[in-house]
């Protein structure tokens, strides 16, 4: 496993991946959502590895395994979408 430390300081008003058509917003929020307490996103047994290799290219997952701020909110932003269908 990695850990993941984005100390970028930008105004992201709404996080879009760079090769969406990889992959549904569905699927990545999903891959998102599986980090715990300690930042670290976990690939669940079974998952395509090749998502997870996108969102560590997007940033939404930092080299060493944990969830970025740019992941964060990209999380925010589709949790809240997904919860209000």
């Amino acid at each position: 496993m990695t850990r993941i430390h984005d100390n970028t300081m930008s105004n992201i008003s709404s996080v879009k991946p760079v090769n969406s058509g990889d992959f549904s917003t569905s699927e990545m929020t999903e891959l998102l959502a599986h980090h715990y307490g300690d930042g670290i996103v976990y690939l669940p047994a079974g998952e395509e590895s090749s998502l997870y290799s996108i969102a560590v290219e997007n940033g939404f997952i930092n080299e060493e395994g944990y969830l970025t701020r740019k992941g964060r909110i990209f999380l925010a932003q589709n949790a809240e979408a997904s919860n209000l269908s």
